[in-house]
Protein backbone atom coordinates (compact mmCIF):
# COMPACT_ATOMS: atom_id res chain seq x y z
CA UNK A 1 0.00 0.00 0.00
CA UNK A 2 2.76 2.47 0.67
CA UNK A 3 4.46 1.65 -2.42
CA UNK A 4 1.33 2.09 -4.31
CA UNK A 5 0.87 5.31 -2.24
CA UNK A 6 4.33 6.82 -3.11
CA UNK A 7 3.65 5.73 -7.23
CA UNK A 8 0.54 7.89 -6.75
CA UNK A 9 1.58 10.81 -5.21
CA UNK A 10 5.03 11.13 -8.04
CA UNK A 11 2.79 10.48 -10.46
CA UNK A 12 0.20 13.46 -9.31
CA UNK A 13 3.33 16.18 -8.91
CA UNK A 14 4.63 14.98 -12.39
CA UNK A 15 0.89 15.99 -13.59
CA UNK A 16 1.13 19.44 -11.72
CA UNK A 17 4.12 20.25 -12.94
CA UNK A 18 3.00 19.16 -16.69
CA UNK A 19 -0.59 21.57 -16.27
CA UNK A 20 1.51 24.43 -15.04
CA UNK A 21 3.95 24.09 -17.89
CA UNK A 22 0.55 23.76 -20.52
CA UNK A 23 -0.69 26.82 -18.52
CA UNK A 24 2.32 28.72 -18.87
CA UNK A 25 2.74 27.78 -22.47
CA UNK A 26 -1.17 28.88 -23.12
CA UNK A 27 -0.91 31.91 -21.34
CA UNK A 28 2.48 32.74 -22.98
CA UNK A 29 0.28 32.12 -26.70
CA UNK A 30 -2.81 34.27 -25.48
CA UNK A 31 -0.52 37.39 -24.26
CA UNK A 32 1.60 37.09 -27.67
CA UNK A 33 -1.45 37.96 -29.42
CA UNK A 34 -2.74 40.14 -27.13
CA UNK A 35 0.60 42.58 -27.55
CA UNK A 36 0.90 41.92 -31.57
CA UNK A 37 -3.00 42.79 -31.67
CA UNK A 38 -2.47 46.27 -28.95
CA UNK A 39 0.38 46.97 -30.76
CA UNK A 40 -0.93 47.33 -34.47
CA UNK A 41 -4.14 49.46 -32.70
CA UNK A 42 -1.76 51.89 -31.25
CA UNK A 43 -3.70 51.73 -28.19
CA UNK A 44 -1.40 51.22 -25.42
CA UNK A 45 2.55 52.69 -24.98
CA UNK A 46 5.26 51.29 -26.88
CA UNK A 47 6.73 50.74 -23.73
CA UNK A 48 3.54 48.73 -22.15
CA UNK A 49 3.53 46.51 -25.30
CA UNK A 50 7.27 45.63 -24.96
CA UNK A 51 6.37 44.67 -21.24
CA UNK A 52 4.06 42.22 -22.37
CA UNK A 53 6.38 40.76 -25.14
CA UNK A 54 9.42 40.39 -22.99
CA UNK A 55 6.83 38.68 -20.00
CA UNK A 56 5.76 36.01 -22.96
CA UNK A 57 9.81 35.25 -23.47
CA UNK A 58 9.87 34.71 -19.57
CA UNK A 59 6.88 33.02 -19.54
CA UNK A 60 7.95 30.30 -22.41
CA UNK A 61 11.63 30.80 -22.85
CA UNK A 62 12.41 27.99 -25.12
CA UNK A 63 9.38 28.94 -27.44
CA UNK A 64 11.03 30.64 -30.80
CA UNK A 65 7.71 32.82 -31.74
CA UNK A 66 7.93 34.19 -28.16
CA UNK A 67 11.77 36.06 -29.06
CA UNK A 68 10.89 36.32 -33.02
CA UNK A 69 8.09 39.05 -32.13
CA UNK A 70 10.12 40.78 -29.79
CA UNK A 71 12.49 41.51 -32.25
CA UNK A 72 9.98 42.46 -34.91
CA UNK A 73 8.50 44.84 -32.21
CA UNK A 74 12.40 46.22 -31.94
CA UNK A 75 12.39 46.63 -35.59
CA UNK A 76 9.58 48.00 -35.96
CA UNK A 77 10.28 50.71 -33.10
CA UNK A 78 13.37 51.13 -35.39
CA UNK A 79 11.26 52.27 -38.50
CA UNK A 80 8.94 54.54 -36.80
CA UNK A 81 12.16 56.52 -35.43
CA UNK A 82 13.71 56.03 -39.00
CA UNK A 83 10.67 57.70 -40.28
CA UNK A 84 10.97 60.49 -37.67
CA UNK A 85 14.38 61.33 -38.25
CA UNK A 86 13.91 61.56 -41.76
CA UNK A 87 11.42 64.45 -41.66
CA UNK A 88 12.16 67.67 -43.54
CA UNK A 89 10.68 69.81 -40.69
CA UNK A 90 10.28 69.74 -36.76
CA UNK A 91 8.02 71.12 -34.57
CA UNK A 92 9.45 73.74 -31.75
CA UNK A 93 6.72 74.91 -29.24
CA UNK A 94 6.28 78.30 -28.75
CA UNK A 95 8.35 80.36 -26.03
CA UNK A 96 5.54 81.95 -24.56
CA UNK A 97 3.11 79.65 -22.57
CA UNK A 98 -0.77 80.30 -22.95
CA UNK A 99 -3.68 78.30 -24.64
CA UNK A 100 -3.13 80.70 -28.34
CA UNK A 101 0.78 79.79 -28.26
CA UNK A 102 1.18 77.37 -31.16
CA UNK A 103 4.47 75.47 -31.62
CA UNK A 104 6.49 76.53 -34.97
CA UNK A 105 8.30 74.22 -37.51
CA UNK A 106 11.83 74.26 -38.36
CA UNK A 107 14.13 72.90 -41.13
CA UNK A 108 16.22 69.77 -40.40
CA UNK A 109 19.72 69.86 -42.20
CA UNK A 110 20.94 67.07 -43.52
CA UNK A 111 23.53 66.52 -40.85
CA UNK A 112 21.10 66.74 -38.28
CA UNK A 113 18.77 64.09 -39.85
CA UNK A 114 21.86 61.73 -40.87
CA UNK A 115 22.84 62.02 -36.57
CA UNK A 116 19.11 61.19 -35.53
CA UNK A 117 19.20 58.12 -37.96
CA UNK A 118 22.40 57.02 -36.69
CA UNK A 119 21.15 57.57 -32.79
CA UNK A 120 18.40 55.26 -34.19
CA UNK A 121 19.99 52.38 -35.15
CA UNK A 122 22.37 52.54 -32.01
CA UNK A 123 19.02 52.36 -29.71
CA UNK A 124 17.28 49.57 -31.28
CA UNK A 125 19.58 47.61 -33.27
CA UNK A 126 21.08 45.79 -30.44
CA UNK A 127 17.82 44.50 -29.18
CA UNK A 128 16.61 44.11 -32.16
CA UNK A 129 20.07 41.30 -32.95
CA UNK A 130 19.94 39.91 -29.55
CA UNK A 131 15.68 38.55 -29.82
CA UNK A 132 16.16 37.87 -33.32
CA UNK A 133 19.36 35.75 -32.34
CA UNK A 134 17.35 33.85 -29.78
CA UNK A 135 14.79 32.84 -31.95
CA UNK A 136 17.00 31.82 -33.98
CA UNK A 137 18.74 29.40 -31.68
CA UNK A 138 15.47 27.78 -31.16
CA UNK A 139 14.56 27.61 -34.30
CA UNK A 140 14.05 28.28 -38.23
CA UNK A 141 10.56 28.74 -39.05
CA UNK A 142 11.15 32.30 -38.69
CA UNK A 143 14.92 31.94 -40.58
CA UNK A 144 13.96 33.18 -44.19
CA UNK A 145 13.07 36.57 -42.65
CA UNK A 146 14.74 37.14 -39.06
CA UNK A 147 18.38 36.12 -40.57
CA UNK A 148 18.84 38.29 -44.02
CA UNK A 149 17.25 40.76 -42.20
CA UNK A 150 19.78 41.28 -39.33
CA UNK A 151 22.76 41.35 -41.59
CA UNK A 152 21.38 43.80 -43.60
CA UNK A 153 20.95 45.88 -40.84
CA UNK A 154 24.47 45.15 -39.27
CA UNK A 155 26.27 46.02 -42.67
CA UNK A 156 24.35 49.30 -42.98
CA UNK A 157 24.97 50.41 -39.29
CA UNK A 158 28.39 49.46 -39.65
CA UNK A 159 28.50 51.68 -42.45
CA UNK A 160 27.52 54.65 -40.61
CA UNK A 161 29.83 53.76 -37.68
CA UNK A 162 32.86 53.88 -40.28
CA UNK A 163 31.73 57.17 -41.81
CA UNK A 164 31.10 58.72 -37.44
CA UNK A 165 34.50 57.46 -37.15
CA UNK A 166 35.84 59.06 -40.49
CA UNK A 167 33.88 62.33 -39.73
CA UNK A 168 31.89 62.13 -42.14
CA UNK A 169 29.14 62.01 -39.83
CA UNK A 170 28.08 64.15 -36.74
CA UNK A 171 28.46 61.54 -33.57
CA UNK A 172 25.66 59.51 -31.66
CA UNK A 173 24.35 61.04 -28.26
CA UNK A 174 26.32 60.20 -25.22
CA UNK A 175 23.70 58.10 -23.63
CA UNK A 176 23.79 55.52 -26.87
CA UNK A 177 26.49 52.88 -26.61
CA UNK A 178 27.83 52.80 -30.56
CA UNK A 179 29.64 49.05 -29.93
CA UNK A 180 26.31 47.62 -28.47
CA UNK A 181 24.98 45.99 -32.21
CA UNK A 182 28.33 44.86 -33.12
CA UNK A 183 28.77 43.04 -29.67
CA UNK A 184 25.13 41.82 -30.34
CA UNK A 185 26.55 40.51 -33.84
CA UNK A 186 29.82 39.56 -32.52
CA UNK A 187 28.02 36.89 -30.13
CA UNK A 188 25.21 35.62 -32.45
CA UNK A 189 27.74 34.84 -34.62
CA UNK A 190 30.10 32.89 -31.94
CA UNK A 191 26.39 31.14 -30.78
CA UNK A 192 24.89 30.35 -34.16
CA UNK A 193 25.11 27.22 -36.11
CA UNK A 194 27.35 27.73 -38.86
CA UNK A 195 24.75 25.77 -41.43
CA UNK A 196 22.07 28.65 -40.20
CA UNK A 197 24.14 31.54 -41.87
CA UNK A 198 24.32 29.60 -45.31
CA UNK A 199 21.47 30.93 -46.82
CA UNK A 200 22.79 34.25 -46.45
CA UNK A 201 26.95 33.17 -48.26
CA UNK A 202 25.87 35.52 -51.18
CA UNK A 203 24.85 38.57 -49.09
CA UNK A 204 27.90 38.29 -46.72
CA UNK A 205 30.08 37.65 -49.81
CA UNK A 206 28.95 40.67 -51.59
CA UNK A 207 30.23 43.19 -48.41
CA UNK A 208 33.38 41.37 -47.89
CA UNK A 209 35.58 44.75 -48.61
CA UNK A 210 33.36 46.59 -45.81
CA UNK A 211 34.78 50.13 -44.84
CA UNK A 212 34.46 49.14 -41.07
CA UNK A 213 37.63 47.38 -40.03
CA UNK A 214 35.79 45.03 -37.39
CA UNK A 215 32.62 44.28 -39.39
CA UNK A 216 35.28 43.25 -42.62
CA UNK A 217 37.03 40.98 -39.60
CA UNK A 218 33.65 39.51 -38.45
CA UNK A 219 32.81 38.72 -42.12
CA UNK A 220 36.53 37.52 -42.65
CA UNK A 221 36.15 34.69 -39.45
CA UNK A 222 32.63 33.87 -40.72
CA UNK A 223 33.27 33.70 -44.15
CA UNK A 224 36.48 31.31 -43.52
CA UNK A 225 34.29 29.43 -40.93
CA UNK A 226 31.98 28.33 -43.64
CA UNK A 227 34.66 27.46 -46.18
CA UNK A 228 36.37 25.15 -44.32
CA UNK A 229 33.32 23.42 -42.96
CA UNK A 230 31.39 23.67 -46.63
CA UNK A 231 34.45 23.74 -48.94
CA UNK A 232 32.86 21.37 -51.50
CA UNK A 233 29.99 23.70 -52.32
CA UNK A 234 31.24 27.18 -51.23
CA UNK A 235 34.36 27.40 -53.14
CA UNK A 236 31.91 28.37 -55.72
CA UNK A 237 30.64 31.40 -54.08
CA UNK A 238 33.95 32.50 -52.21
CA UNK A 239 36.98 31.13 -54.38
CA UNK A 240 36.00 33.93 -57.21
CA UNK A 241 36.40 36.54 -54.66
CA UNK A 242 39.61 35.86 -54.01
CA UNK A 243 40.61 35.73 -58.23
CA UNK A 244 39.06 39.17 -58.24
CA UNK A 245 40.73 41.85 -60.56
CA UNK A 246 39.84 44.89 -58.09
CA UNK A 247 42.73 44.42 -56.12
CA UNK A 248 40.92 45.33 -52.38
CA UNK A 249 38.51 42.61 -53.08
CA UNK A 250 40.76 40.27 -54.30
CA UNK A 251 43.08 40.80 -51.33
CA UNK A 252 39.99 39.74 -48.95
CA UNK A 253 39.60 36.69 -50.81
CA UNK A 254 43.09 35.47 -50.02
CA UNK A 255 42.91 35.99 -46.82
CA UNK A 256 39.31 34.24 -46.71
CA UNK A 257 40.75 31.53 -48.04
CA UNK A 258 44.18 31.60 -46.24
CA UNK A 259 42.03 31.02 -43.40
CA UNK A 260 40.00 28.51 -44.04
CA UNK A 261 43.30 26.45 -45.75
CA UNK A 262 44.92 26.89 -41.95
CA UNK A 263 41.74 25.51 -40.31
CA UNK A 264 41.91 22.44 -43.16
CA UNK A 265 45.50 21.56 -42.41
CA UNK A 266 46.13 17.77 -42.41
CA UNK A 267 42.95 16.89 -43.79
CA UNK A 268 42.53 15.59 -47.50
CA UNK A 269 39.97 18.10 -48.33
CA UNK A 270 42.41 20.71 -48.26
CA UNK A 271 43.13 19.36 -51.98
CA UNK A 272 39.25 21.19 -53.01
CA UNK A 273 40.88 24.66 -52.65
CA UNK A 274 43.54 24.55 -54.41
CA UNK A 275 42.08 22.79 -57.09
CA UNK A 276 39.29 25.14 -56.96
CA UNK A 277 41.72 28.47 -58.11
CA UNK A 278 42.78 26.55 -60.60
CA UNK A 279 39.66 25.22 -62.27
CA UNK A 280 38.19 28.74 -61.80
CA UNK A 281 40.57 30.23 -64.04
CA UNK A 282 40.62 27.68 -66.68
CA UNK A 283 36.41 27.86 -66.25
CA UNK A 284 36.69 32.07 -67.07
CA UNK A 285 39.66 31.60 -70.24
CA UNK A 286 36.49 29.33 -71.43
CA UNK A 287 34.04 32.06 -70.94
CA UNK A 288 36.30 34.77 -72.46
CA UNK A 289 37.62 33.30 -75.17
CA UNK A 290 36.24 35.14 -78.54
CA UNK A 291 38.65 33.91 -80.63
CA UNK A 292 36.42 31.33 -82.08
CA UNK A 293 35.36 31.94 -85.30
CA UNK A 294 31.22 32.57 -86.18
CA UNK A 295 31.09 29.92 -88.75
CA UNK A 296 32.59 26.91 -86.02
CA UNK A 297 29.17 25.83 -84.25
CA UNK A 298 31.24 23.17 -81.98
CA UNK A 299 34.93 22.67 -80.77
CA UNK A 300 37.01 20.19 -78.89
CA UNK A 301 37.31 20.87 -75.46
CA UNK A 302 40.92 18.57 -75.38
CA UNK A 303 42.06 20.72 -77.95
CA UNK A 304 41.16 24.73 -77.33
CA UNK A 305 41.21 24.22 -73.48
CA UNK A 306 43.49 21.13 -72.80
CA UNK A 307 44.53 22.41 -69.34
CA UNK A 308 40.18 22.14 -68.46
CA UNK A 309 40.11 19.04 -69.98
CA UNK A 310 43.19 17.27 -68.01
CA UNK A 311 41.65 18.45 -64.60
CA UNK A 312 39.48 14.53 -63.81
CA UNK A 313 38.92 13.21 -60.69
CA UNK A 314 38.39 16.23 -58.75
CA UNK A 315 36.28 16.76 -55.10
CA UNK A 316 34.66 19.97 -55.98
CA UNK A 317 30.70 19.17 -56.30
CA UNK A 318 28.99 19.65 -59.79
CA UNK A 319 27.03 23.21 -59.39
CA UNK A 320 23.86 22.17 -60.08
CA UNK A 321 20.81 24.01 -58.00
CA UNK A 322 20.48 21.01 -55.74
CA UNK A 323 24.15 20.91 -55.06
CA UNK A 324 24.68 24.19 -53.72
CA UNK A 325 21.40 25.27 -52.20
CA UNK A 326 21.46 23.98 -48.42
CA UNK A 327 18.02 22.50 -47.22
CA UNK A 328 16.14 24.04 -44.95
CA UNK A 329 17.40 24.18 -41.08
CA UNK A 330 15.07 21.84 -38.34
CA UNK A 331 14.56 22.65 -34.91
CA UNK A 332 17.55 24.75 -33.75
CA UNK A 333 20.37 24.17 -36.48
CA UNK A 334 22.95 22.20 -35.63
CA UNK A 335 22.17 18.48 -36.57
CA UNK A 336 21.97 16.92 -39.62
CA UNK A 337 23.89 18.28 -43.05
CA UNK A 338 22.50 20.67 -45.28
CA UNK A 339 23.75 19.56 -48.35
CA UNK A 340 23.45 15.71 -49.74
CA UNK A 341 26.62 13.46 -48.63
CA UNK A 342 25.69 11.57 -51.78
CA UNK A 343 26.28 14.92 -54.07
CA UNK A 344 28.05 14.13 -57.37
CA UNK A 345 31.89 15.43 -57.94
CA UNK A 346 33.40 16.69 -61.27
CA UNK A 347 34.96 12.82 -62.75
CA UNK A 348 35.80 14.11 -66.48
CA UNK A 349 34.32 16.62 -68.99
CA UNK A 350 33.11 16.13 -72.22
CA UNK A 351 34.81 16.72 -75.45
CA UNK A 352 32.35 17.98 -77.54
CA UNK A 353 31.52 22.51 -76.65
CA UNK A 354 28.66 23.81 -78.88
CA UNK A 355 29.27 27.41 -79.15
CA UNK A 356 25.80 29.14 -79.50
CA UNK A 357 24.85 31.93 -82.45
CA UNK A 358 23.65 35.02 -79.90
CA UNK A 359 25.48 38.12 -79.82
CA UNK A 360 27.73 36.93 -76.60
CA UNK A 361 28.33 33.53 -78.03
CA UNK A 362 28.35 31.27 -74.88
CA UNK A 363 29.63 27.83 -75.06
CA UNK A 364 27.55 24.84 -73.80
CA UNK A 365 29.94 22.64 -71.73
CA UNK A 366 29.49 18.89 -70.78
CA UNK A 367 30.60 17.85 -66.99
CA UNK A 368 30.68 14.56 -66.23
CA UNK A 369 30.08 13.72 -62.48
CA UNK A 370 30.81 10.96 -60.69
CA UNK A 371 27.41 9.37 -60.69
CA UNK A 372 28.44 8.57 -63.94
CA UNK A 373 25.43 11.12 -65.44
CA UNK A 374 26.23 14.27 -68.06
CA UNK A 375 25.34 17.77 -66.69
CA UNK A 376 25.20 20.43 -68.98
CA UNK A 377 26.04 23.97 -68.49
CA UNK A 378 26.22 27.53 -70.62
CA UNK A 379 29.42 29.51 -69.96
CA UNK A 380 28.09 32.75 -70.37
CA UNK A 381 30.90 35.73 -70.77
CA UNK A 382 29.75 39.94 -71.33
CA UNK A 383 26.87 39.59 -68.22
CA UNK A 384 26.55 40.28 -64.85
CA UNK A 385 25.55 36.81 -63.73
CA UNK A 386 25.07 38.29 -59.98
CA UNK A 387 21.51 39.48 -60.11
CA UNK A 388 20.54 36.33 -61.95
CA UNK A 389 22.10 34.07 -58.89
CA UNK A 390 20.37 36.97 -56.93
CA UNK A 391 16.95 36.51 -58.51
CA UNK A 392 17.22 32.67 -58.06
CA UNK A 393 17.44 32.92 -54.07
CA UNK A 394 14.17 35.06 -54.23
CA UNK A 395 12.69 32.07 -56.47
CA UNK A 396 13.85 29.59 -53.68
CA UNK A 397 12.58 31.53 -50.85
CA UNK A 398 9.07 31.53 -53.15
CA UNK A 399 9.03 27.86 -53.25
CA UNK A 400 9.54 27.58 -49.60
CA UNK A 401 6.60 29.71 -49.13
CA UNK A 402 4.53 28.07 -51.68
CA UNK A 403 5.36 25.00 -49.99
CA UNK A 404 4.02 25.75 -46.47
CA UNK A 405 0.72 25.64 -47.94
CA UNK A 406 -1.24 23.20 -48.41
CA UNK A 407 -3.17 23.85 -51.18
CA UNK A 408 -0.33 24.91 -53.60
CA UNK A 409 1.66 21.58 -52.34
CA UNK A 410 -1.94 19.81 -53.50
CA UNK A 411 -1.72 21.53 -56.46
CA UNK A 412 2.51 20.96 -57.25
CA UNK A 413 3.18 24.85 -57.81
CA UNK A 414 6.64 25.52 -57.73
CA UNK A 415 9.03 27.70 -59.70
CA UNK A 416 11.60 25.74 -61.74
CA UNK A 417 15.18 26.62 -60.65
CA UNK A 418 18.41 26.15 -61.57
CA UNK A 419 22.16 26.97 -60.15
CA UNK A 420 23.70 30.48 -61.32
CA UNK A 421 27.39 30.37 -60.78
CA UNK A 422 29.09 33.42 -61.50
CA UNK A 423 32.95 33.04 -61.78
CA UNK A 424 33.79 36.55 -62.19
CA UNK A 425 32.03 40.21 -62.36
CA UNK A 426 31.29 39.11 -66.45
CA UNK A 427 30.89 35.48 -66.87
CA UNK A 428 29.61 32.75 -65.00
CA UNK A 429 27.83 29.28 -65.43
CA UNK A 430 24.41 28.67 -65.79
CA UNK A 431 22.74 25.22 -65.14
CA UNK A 432 20.99 23.66 -68.20
CA UNK A 433 17.86 22.73 -67.81
CA UNK A 434 17.09 19.79 -69.77
CA UNK A 435 14.01 19.54 -72.37
CA UNK A 436 13.49 22.91 -72.42
CA UNK A 437 13.31 25.57 -75.42
CA UNK A 438 14.30 28.92 -75.96
CA UNK A 439 11.25 31.51 -76.72
CA UNK A 440 13.53 33.19 -79.76
CA UNK A 441 13.87 29.54 -81.15
CA UNK A 442 10.31 28.86 -80.97
CA UNK A 443 9.18 32.65 -83.05
CA UNK A 444 11.99 32.01 -85.32
CA UNK A 445 10.55 28.83 -86.15
CA UNK A 446 7.75 30.32 -87.06
CA UNK A 447 9.23 32.84 -89.21
CA UNK A 448 11.13 30.59 -91.11
CA UNK A 449 8.18 28.69 -91.98
CA UNK A 450 6.55 32.10 -93.22
CA UNK A 451 9.95 32.96 -95.08
CA UNK A 452 9.88 36.23 -92.90
CA UNK A 453 13.92 37.38 -92.28
CA UNK A 454 14.81 37.20 -88.67
CA UNK A 455 16.84 39.65 -87.94
CA UNK A 456 16.99 41.89 -84.53
CA UNK A 457 17.34 45.29 -86.95
CA UNK A 458 14.31 44.19 -88.54
CA UNK A 459 12.30 43.50 -85.70
CA UNK A 460 13.19 46.71 -83.77
CA UNK A 461 11.90 48.44 -86.68
CA UNK A 462 8.42 47.17 -86.99
CA UNK A 463 7.96 47.25 -82.99
CA UNK A 464 9.59 50.84 -82.19
CA UNK A 465 6.19 52.64 -84.47
CA UNK A 466 3.79 50.35 -82.63
CA UNK A 467 5.17 50.76 -78.95
CA UNK A 468 4.65 55.07 -79.99
CA UNK A 469 1.40 54.41 -81.26
CA UNK A 470 0.53 52.64 -77.97
CA UNK A 471 1.97 55.82 -75.31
Amino acid sequence: AAGRAHDALSRLRQQCAKLETDAQGALAESLLLLARLTGEAGEREAAEVQRMHVRVTELRPTWEDGHFWLGSFHDRQLRLALDAASRDQVEVPAKTPGAMSCPSKRIVGGKEKARKKFDAHAAHLGPIIRSYGQALRRGSMHAPSALPRVVTLWLDYADQLARVEAGELPAAEAQHNVRAPEDAMAELIKGLPLRSWLPCVAQLVSRTCHRHQRTRDMLLLLLSRLLAEYPQQLVWAVMPVALAKVSERKQTGEKIVTAAKQRLLGTPILEVLRSSHKLIEQLRKVCNDEAIDKAIKKVSLKTRWPALHRMTNLSLVVPLYSNLTPAEVDGGGAAGSPFSPNAPTIASWGDSVEVMGSLQRPKKVAILGSDGVKYDFLCKPKDDLRKDARMMDFMTTVNRLLQKSSNCRRRRLAVQCYAVTPIDTECGLIEWVPHMVQLRSVIKGYWDVLKMGFSHSAIKARYNPVAQQQG
